[in-house]
Parts: structure tokens; sequence; C-alpha cells
């Protein structure tokens, strides 16, 4: 007689599948657009042409971009047709998740256990609520590691078409794939030494086709890798261990925690310093005592390039959370892996039980806050109610502009679309003192820019030239406030 369970596994998988979708969708337009997905949105308005071109001058590679421009083009450019793609790549990664998990336990327990924790994932949510490419690169790679675990244990061409398919897709998608392509080299490498890899020649033949692949972007990402972001700097190494236990604070505890006020913040950092250890612990923990290649395996898709990430953001620092958040898929995997070994059935439930807590607690957090950085709301709704269609609107950055376009496009407003008059404040003030013609202006000035330093004086500078200033606000905001002049000669 079948046991509850096997009666009713499938349903149950569907039931999880479901959750992973509705907790996606769920308050999807709550939180504001913040600057990086309004440069997404921008990006993807471009040709296909004007995207490349717009990629190569920025630090990313384009194939998302190019998804964003066609999903947007059948769904719209709402907030929520847009991140709708993020929830959609989210939703197919489970689907590949569980077919990952069935490759390392048949335990149907452990499975369902990992299911259910890669739906109430809190960073998972996060960026399944977000226009960027990290949920396409989550999807991506986990397609490339799912059929090279295939090909690990049955070679074949198939697996190997699609195996090339989808990991150059994903470093087409995100640099940071690069990393779970070295720890798949790593792995036939180890294979090749225990005799596992008969058919070596063939495993390094994809990673050639691969790289082969990807030739024509090559040295656009060796140009941008030199560039670099002016705001990425050394770290130190007190610097760098903060960074890494903020990783698992995000993780588990969304990136809210800084916000909350619920549990102190060294209790949240002293378990995510638990979590380090138990996540660097676990693959020497499978080698030597679980005796479970494939988890050991699949542990290392974590380990590897977590570690190597950490040792990349000495010299430049990085958003742990943010670039590797494709990861988390292997967190999870190698915690099931580890309930699996463990012997004691009181530790496997402590261990469950504590993982439950930490997630549920951080996607409450998530939930709990309804802004990001760059919220533009209040200000856009602001414009709205004041401004004129025939009065301009202008804003230092020029690129922060971009969220006043958005609104204007997708709501019915009052007031005229944004327009550059310069690529800085200089420019901008120059260019109103030569234009005549503008007799009414507002201009916005975001303390987020790298450069802010006649913000300050933007008053006696356009009295100068013949303003009077009409109107002033000052809106809050996260990383800086904003400021709304309105102007009339």
């Amino acid at each position: 007689m079948k046991s509850f369970l096997d009666k009713y596994y499938n349903i149950i998988i569907l039931s999880i599948y479901a959750l992973v979708l509705l907790l996606r969708v769920y308050n999807l337009e709550q939180k504001n657009l913040w600057f990086d997905e309004i440069f997404s949105w921008h990006l993807s308005q471009k040709t296909f042409a004007g995207i490349i071109n717009g990629t190569a001058g920025d630090i990313h590679p384009p194939l998302f971009y190019f998804m964003l421009k066609l999903w947007s083009t059948l769904f719209g450019e709402s907030v929520f047709a847009l991140r709708m793609l993020s929830v959609i790549c989210s939703l197919i990664a489970s689907v590949v998740f569980f077919n990952i998990l069935n490759l390392i336990t048949q335990e149907r327990y452990a499975i369902l256990f990992g299911m259910f924790m890669y739906a109430i994932s809190p960073v998972n949510i996060y960026y399944s609520q977000e226009v960027r490419m990290l949920n396409l690169n989550l999807l991506f790679a986990l397609l490339s590691v799912y059929y090279f675990l295939k090909n690990r244990e049955q070679y074949s061409q198939i697996y190997s078409v699609l195996y090339i398919l989808f990991t150059v897709a994903a470093i087409y998608t995100h640099y940071f794939s690069f990393l779970i392509l070295l720890t798949q080299m790593i792995i036939t490498g180890y294979d090749f030494t225990r005799n596992r890899t008969g058919k070596i020649f063939k495993y390094i033949l994809n990673f050639i086709i691969t790289i082969l692949l990807y030739a024509p972007w090559f040295w656009t990402m060796i140009r941008q890798l030199m560039k670099g972001q002016e705001w990425r700097t050394p770290q130190t190494a007190s610097m760098v261990f903060s960074n890494t236990i903020a990783f698992f604070n995000d993780v588990f505890f969304s990136y809210y925690v800084y916000y909350q006020t619920i549990l102190p913040l060294n209790i949240i950092e002293g378990l995510s310093l638990l979590m380090l250890l138990i996540s660097l612990f676990l693959p020497l923990y499978f080698y030597f005592i679980g005796k479970n290649d494939s988890v050991f395996i699949v542990s290392l898709f974590f380990t590897v390039p977590f570690v190597t990430a950490v040792l990349v953001s000495i010299n430049n620092s990085i958003l742990l959370s943010r670039y590797l958040s494709i990861l988390i898929p292997y967190l999870i995997a190698s915690f099931i892996g580890f309930i699996i070994c463990v012997r004691f059935s009181i530790v496997r439930i402590l261990f469950s039980s504590f993982l439950i807590f930490v997630s549920l607690t951080g996607m409450i957090f998530n939930y709990s806050y309804d802004f990001k950085n760059n919220d533009y709301r209040e200000l856009t709704s602001y414009l709205n109610s004041n401004a004129q269609d025939d009065e301009l609107i202008s804003v230092e950055p020029h690129y922060m502009g971009w969220h006043i376009l958005h609104y204007a496009k997708t709501n019915n407003v009052k007031f005229s679309e944004p327009v550059t008059l310069g690529w800085d404040i200089n420019m901008m003030i120059d260019s109103i003192r030569i234009k005549k013609d503008i007799q009414k202006i507002w201009i916005v000035l975001d303390y987020s820019s790298l450069d802010t330093n006649r913000y300050s004086s933007l008053r006696s500078e356009m009295k100068n030239i013949g303003f009077e200033l009409k109107d002033y606000r000052i809106f809050k905001q996260i990383p800086a406030k904003v400021e709304l002049f309105k102007f009339e000669r």
C-alpha cells in the first residue's frame, strides 16, 4: 500500500510550483523600479544593434537585454509586465532544480524540503521581482549544470549540445556564469584523476566549443573588465569578511534586514557566520564522512564560485548576494545533502527547522518594505500634480531622468517628458543660458550622483542667468536625497 507521500507526491510538487509563482507575483508592483531596473528598460528600448553598443559601453553582456526587448514588445512596459520575465525564469528554474535534486537523492522528503526552501528563498523572491538579468542567468546556469551532471552520469551527444547551448547562453547573460564553467572544469579534472572520465577529450571539446562560441564578445568583455567601474574599490580584510557575512544576511534574511528592528543585527550576523562555516564545511563532510559523491559534486557549485568571488572582491568590491544569487540552488542542495547524510534524526530536525525559520523570517522582512533605492514615485506624482506640459523638466545626472520617462510612458501624465540639456550640471546651466526660449523649467538634482560639487550653488547660478525660484521640494530617498526646483525666467 502506498504511503501518503507516494500517493500525493506529484500533487505536492505541483503545489510547490504554484507556491513559487504565488510568492513571486505577490506584491510584484509594491516596490519602485530602482536605477538598475530603469537602465534595463531604457536599454531594451534601443534596436538590437543599439543594445550591443550600449552593453559594450557598460559592464554586462547583451543577451538579457535582447530577451527583455522581445518580452516587453509582447507584454508591455508596465512594472508588472517587465518584472514578470524574472518571475517566469524563477518558476522554470524551480523545475530544473527539482530535476537536479533527483540526480543527487531519491529521498522524497529531502527533495520536497529542498523545493520548499527554494520557494521561500528571500533573495530569490527579491530578484524575481526585479528587471535584471540575475534570474535569467540563474535559469541558464541551472540548465548548464543539469546537462553537465547528466553527461557525467551517462555521456550523450544530445546532452552535450544542450550543455553547450545553455552554458553559452549563461555567459552571454552574466560574467559570473564563468564561475560555473570554472567549477565544471575542476570537476572534470577531479573525475579524470579518479579514472571516472574515460571520454575526457569529449568533455574538453565541449568546453572548447563553448569558449569559441563566445569569441565574438570576448574582447569586448576584456575591455569591460579592464575598464572596471570607478565605484568598485579594493577592500581591507575586515571589509571582505563583513561583505562575506553580509552575503548570508541578505540570502536568508533579505536586504531589508538592516531596516527591521525585530531581531538585533548582531544576532543575525552570528547566525550568518554559522551558515558561512557550515556551507564551507559541507564539501569536506561529503567527501570524507558522508561518502556521497553526487552531493559532494553539487556542493562544489556553491563553494568554488563563492570562494573565487570573495577573492575577486578583495580588489573590486562587489555585492556578493547580488551576483552570486545564482548559487542559491546549490547552497540549498548542499544543505539537503547534509540532511541526507547525517545519522542523527534530531540533528536533521533541528537543522531543517533552523533553515525554515531564517528563510521565513527573511521573507517576512522582504514583504514588509515597499521601497528600493532611487524611489522616484513621490517626485513623479508631485510633478504630475504641479508641472504643465509646456514646462521643461531636466534631471542631473541625466540618466536618473529615465525614472520620470518610464513613468510618463506608462501613465497618463500632465507633464512633458524630461529633456537632456547636457551630460553634467555645467552643460545643463550653459544650455539654459543659451536657449532663450526656455521660460519655465523644473530641475531635479539627485545626490546619488558621483559629482555633486555645483549642486549647492544652483540657485545663485540660475539667478545670475535671469531665473527666479518658484518652487522647491526635497525628497528623501535611499541612497541620497533628491531636490526639485522650479525656475521661471
